[in-house]
């Protein structure tokens, strides 16, 4: 993981312990918004390894993150339709 204009990456593990160890890393309270998320990682996650010489993500710990087969249009109509719902 790149931050902070690093120029070497760290580990994530490293990075929550050390520089966010007051943040909370949980799903999101909506799931939408994680279903999001994961569906940009599962599109992206090939091309951002390349870009910085990295091995992208197996595929077992995409499966095991719920970061497969993701709809785009499945995950957009839920989040609009919520997002409606929370409105009225």
């Amino acid at each position: 993981m790149y931050y902070f204009s690093k120029n070497e990456p760290t580990k994530w593990g490293v990075v929550k312990v050390q520089h966010f160890s007051d943040w909370r890393f949980e799903p999101h309270y909506n799931y939408i918004f994680s279903d999001l998320m994961c569906w940009f990682f599962e599109t992206l996650n090939e091309d951002l390894a390349k870009k910085h010489d990295l091995k992208p993500s197996p595929y077992n710990s995409l499966k095991k993150h719920g970061c497969l087969d993701l709809k785009y249009d499945d995950i957009i109509s839920n989040l609009r339709t919520n997002i409606r719902n929370d409105m009225y």
